[in-house]
């Protein structure tokens, strides 16, 4: 290949990602997703867990460690937990600081709620305090959330923004058009379209992919679907809610946002890695329900499951969560 083809090559990329980053100069259909979280929390059942086992001090996560000190938190102050659900052999991996709001046992039946073959693009969780923001981003297919239980209202992480960064990964690994915000497809269905989502899904075409994820869950769980939702004229985004449909029901593993069935592939963890406890004194809290891991923990997923080549992203500074949301 000559210099000037990767020269060219180099602009092709750079000028691509440009493009893609821009706003998406449309107005939004919603206020916000408040009004959506409710009916599909009723209508995502629970997965039930078997086990839940916290990891013994000084051992943490390798990819919680990195993206703990990278928001500026220690990794003394975070408890590492393994959470099996019946819906997978291998557990998936739930890093938790000890000053987070988020109820550990919230999150994890939460987090149960996102059907098994769209959980399965999804490392884990990492829950971190921030007294300035709440926000969520998905880095490298692990979902951190700040501060989702907001003073004074209560509300919890919420399953639409678990969703959300949920259809992150979906959009970097799982459509037959993957990365599907890039596509020629999706593109095209922002054109046809008069409207994006909500104001929030304009600010790029990942984000108004992992919206229209949201908008798409809803549609194929609740009851009567997008219709059912009362004042709303659906049609201003409907090519995009629709590509998002289809292109989930045609995934490897099919239909990824309806729940159902067991797990087949995985993201493979990263390592558990040893940070120094001497002179901390630290125990951990015994907490209900959770039984104490006892040296280096495995995390190798289970035999027999196939691996999910992970791709690589972080939506870091672009997923504060919006007014509404």
């Amino acid at each position: 290949m000559s210099l000037i083809t990767i020269l060219i090559l180099a602009l092709s990329i750079l000028n691509l990602a440009k493009v893609n980053s821009q706003r998406i100069n449309k107005p939004g259909l919603l206020p916000g997703f408040n009004g959506l979280d409710a009916a599909l929390k009723a209508h995502l059942p629970k997965t039930s867990h078997d086990k839940v086992d916290l990891w013994s001090p000084g051992w943490i996560l390798e990819d919680c460690k990195t993206l703990t000190e990278e928001n500026g938190f220690s990794p003394h102050d975070i408890e590492t937990f393994s959470v099996r659900y019946v819906d997978c052999p291998s557990p998936w991996i739930l890093c938790r600081h000890k000053n987070s709001p988020d109820p550990l046992w919230h999150t994890v039946e939460l987090f149960g709620r996102i059907p098994v073959r769209a959980r399965a693009h999804i490392k884990g969780m990492l829950l971190l305090p921030n007294n300035s923001t709440d926000a969520a981003y998905n880095a490298d297919n692990t979902i951190v959330l700040f501060n989702q239980q907001r003073l004074g209202h209560h509300d919890w992480s919420s399953l639409t923004v678990i969703m959300h960064e949920v259809g992150h990964s979906l959009d970097a690994a799982a459509y037959p058009d993957s990365q599907l915000s890039i596509s020629e497809k999706w593109l095209a269905a922002v054109d046809e379209d008069s409207m994006v989502p909500d104001a929030y899904a304009a600010t790029n075409v990942f984000e108004d992919v992992a919206q229209n994820t949201v908008i798409a869950a809803y549609d194929l769980n609740v009851p009567g679907g997008l219709e059912s939702v009362k004042g709303v004229d659906w049609h201003g985004i409907r090519r995009q809610y629709e590509l998002v449909r289809k292109e989930q029901a045609e995934a490897v593993t099919k239909n990824l946002l309806v729940p159902g069935g067991k797990c087949v592939y995985r993201v493979p963890n990263s390592q558990a890695v040893r940070i120094n406890t001497e002179g901390e004194g630290r125990r951990r809290r015994r907490t209900r329900g959770v039984r104490l891991l006892q040296g280096k923990p495995n995390t190798d997923l289970a035999e027999g499951l196939k691996v999910i080549v992970p791709g690589k992203f972080s939506t870091k500074g672009m997923c504060p969560r919006p007014d509404g949301a």
